[in-house]
């Protein structure tokens, strides 16, 4: 008797030693609002650089039903570190596949420069050991309650407060592992899937999955309801990709021009043109230790000038003696 399985989508809407140190992505999609003239994102997901300037990740996680998303904002964190991301790369989605769960971003600014990682077309066999790597948020609503919301919830106050900035630390890359246990081809879409046991949660999607040997070799994409997901193949998307590789990406311009207005700190805003960050910490740091000097002095202020005026009376009693 086949059992009923529940396919999701592993994102979120609103050790790893052995293997290249790759370019990992949290992804936020972004919507333009025309009649607020504000940006809304709608997910925070995984993506993998494959080039300096591209990252494949799943269509799904930045195209809900016919709405593409109008900007992307790219959070970098390399896959053996567990830095915070920090959400400063500006980019847009260059391709998407016809059939496949598949996507291409491509980054707008040429001096944003991504480690990327070589893709595998290897198919690894039953109980070969997995990793998965991405971005993954918690779900209260599951027994996987892993991952973390520092990237949402910094958004949600930027969106509270736009004048804020994005200028914050977010999440960390989160691993997970497991053995590979089938291989699976979905007729309706011919798309080739690697089940495995290793875990993922919502925000997952779009990620990367790691044999053990290092090698990159697809996109956790889908989980079922026994907590299994599953990897769509790189070996069925790698012409394809080398295809639309030199797409550019395709951006709402308004939605572009709002978010460098508004990701320019007040304090940047304010201070003198031409002044590198360098130097404006130097010179906050002068004042600062200027500051702590003039504490100091009017602290000491009191006893200094007693002092000055002990020393002046027996001077005055000195020079009163000798008189005499």
């Amino acid at each position: 008797m086949k059992k009923n399985l529940i396919l999701t989508f592993a994102s979120v809407f609103l050790p790893l030693t052995s293997f290249a140190n790759a370019e990992l992505v949290q992804i936020v999609s972004l919507a333009w609002d025309e009649s607020t003239q504000k940006l809304t994102p709608f997910s925070f997901v995984s993506g993998t650089a494959i080039a300096k300037d591209l990252v494949i990740t799943n269509k799904h996680v930045v195209k809900v039903g016919t709405q593409t998303a109008d900007f992307l904002l790219l959070c970098p964190g390399q896959v053996r570190e567990t830095k915070a991301v920090q959400c400063d790369v500006a980019a847009g989605v260059s391709a998407l596949h016809p059939t496949m769960d598949l996507a291409l971003v491509k980054t707008l600014n040429p001096e944003d420069f991504l480690l990327s990682t070589r893709p595998s077309s290897s198919i690894r066999s039953k109980d070969d050991v997995i990793r998965i790597v991405g971005f993954p948020v918690p779900d209260d609503s599951s027994a996987q309650n892993f991952g973390g919301t520092k990237t949402l919830e910094a958004f949600e106050a930027w969106q509270k407060n736009p004048e804020l900035g994005l200028d914050f630390k977010g999440d960390t890359p989160t691993t997970t592992r497991g053995k590979v246990l089938a291989r699976f081809l979905l007729e309706n879409t011919g798309e080739f899937y690697t089940q495995t046991d290793a875990l993922v949660n919502f925000g997952n999607s779009g990620g990367a999955a790691f044999d053990q040997f290092g090698d990159y070799i697809g996109i956790p994409t889908l989980k079922d309801s026994l907590g299994r997901s599953y990897i769509l193949e790189y070996a069925q998307m790698d012409t394809w990709v080398k295809a639309n590789s030199g797409d550019v990406a395709r951006i709402e311009e308004a939605a572009y021009t709002y978010y460098k207005k508004l990701t320019t700190p007040t304090s940047e805003k304010n201070s003198q043109p031409g002044v590198s960050v360098s130097d404006r910490l130097k010179i906050f740091q002068a004042q600062r230790r200027q500051n702590e000097v003039n504490e100091a002095v009017t602290e000491s202020c009191p006893r200094l000038c007693q002092h000055l005026k002990a020393l002046a009376q027996k001077r005055v009693e000195k020079a009163t003696a000798s008189e005499r």
